[in-house]
């Protein structure tokens, strides 16, 4: 199914560490006939799944509007990327999904205050989060997923977090290594783990996962790093056939900024992983080089 990704302005409610946005057009909203009207023509053009990203979607005055909108215009999946906070409010998650949401990603990045809510930069954030997830599971056929960004901060409980995710019934989670952009980037040497001693407590993670309900999946970790795992890469994983909208730009998602942001060293020409695999972060190449990464041959 065509999924659109329409990002609906920056505005936010938290003030992550390594939010992809960073400072700039924060308060930045797009006009709801602006969304209308591309999310219109994209179901014109085939699209039939719609998730909506910020900023913080969810804190859009007119956003349970926007999704009985996409329903009436006939989107068969829609759902959103959020921090979560707002569906702590048990009658805006009740609107939300009657309104027509169907899939709800949330961005929970520990599995204690102490350390979720040092990464967002908002006390309370992380109750309020958990909270929406309890909120949203009462809803049966909503579809529940999260993306857990791994930082210096997290990392070493990987193994935790999955036992604690596991209890809400959760299907799936996207574990993102820590991007070199924006705020991420200003704080990259204070966040970033290498990636070697990453792999050390996500290998435990998935052997501790073992009989959990929730699949996971990783987010750039080059392939030789992920090893025998290399098939939870969402390099190899994740097939779906997406499109980021916003106002009048269209573009496959993130495919422009790939070449831009990451690097194959000289070394990985001569890996037989090279055709799929995408590479580090340039960020991270500076900082580690490459000795971490070895040619699978």
């Amino acid at each position: 199914m065509k999924e659109i990704m329409v990002i609906v302005g920056y505005e936010c409610n938290n003030m992550c560490l390594f939010c992809s946005v960073g400072d700039q057009d924060r308060l930045f909203n797009r006009t709801y006939d602006d969304i209308v009207q591309n999310m219109a023509d994209d179901y014109k053009n085939g699209f039939k799944s719609i998730q909506f990203l910020g900023g913080e979607a969810t804190i859009r005055k007119d956003i349970i509007k926007i999704v009985k909108k996409a329903k009436e215009i006939g989107y068969e999946k829609i759902s959103f990327e959020t921090n979560g906070r707002m569906f702590c409010n048990e009658m805006f998650t009740k609107r939300i999904i009657e309104a027509g949401l169907t899939h709800v990603t949330f961005s929970i990045h520990g599995h204690t205050a102490e350390i979720h809510d040092t990464l967002t930069q908002a006390p309370g954030s992380f109750e309020q989060a958990v909270r929406g997830i309890q909120e949203v599971k009462k809803y049966e056929g909503v579809v529940v997923a999260i993306n857990h960004v791994v930082t210096r901060v997290n990392y070493k409980n990987l193994s935790d977090f999955l036992g604690f995710i596991e209890q809400f019934g959760i299907s799936w989670i996207l574990f993102i290594f820590i991007n070199p952009i924006a705020n991420a980037r200003k704080n990259y040497r204070i966040l970033v783990p290498k990636l070697s001693e990453t792999m050390k407590f996500m290998r435990d993670a998935i052997i501790s996962s073992n009989g959990y309900k929730t699949r996971i999946s990783i987010q750039n970790i080059p392939l030789c790093i992920l090893g025998e795992y290399d098939e939870l890469s969402t390099t190899i994983d994740d097939q779906r056939d997406v499109t980021v909208n916003f106002e009048d730009e269209k573009k496959p998602q993130l495919s422009d900024k790939i070449e831009e942001l990451k690097i194959r060293p000289d070394k990985c020409y001569s890996c037989k992983k090279n055709g799929i695999c995408e590479g580090v972060w340039k960020g991270y190449y500076e900082l580690f080089g490459d000795d971490e990464l070895k040619p699978v041959t």
